[in-house]
């Protein structure tokens, strides 16, 4: 199934991060992530429901700007 999901990435990055993170797929999410980080913050909270997953979405964005930053 996971190989479904990677072909999503790209088009639904919400949707397939929800699956990593309900479903424990750690290394499909990190590539996930960086396509959600153009999106507003707004989508992100209404589109991933998984407990949680906001807020370690929240950090790795501000862990992403800091290194930016730098």
């Amino acid at each position: 199934m996971p190989n479904l999901y990677r072909r999503l990435i790209k088009s639904q990055p919400i949707k397939v991060l929800n699956y990593c993170i309900k479903h424990e797929y750690p290394d499909l999410a990190d590539e996930t992530a960086p396509e959600t980080i153009v999106l507003s913050v707004s989508d992100i909270v209404a589109g991933l429901s998984h407990p949680g997953a906001v807020g370690k979405w929240a950090r790795f964005k501000a862990n992403l700007c800091s290194f930016d930053n730098s």
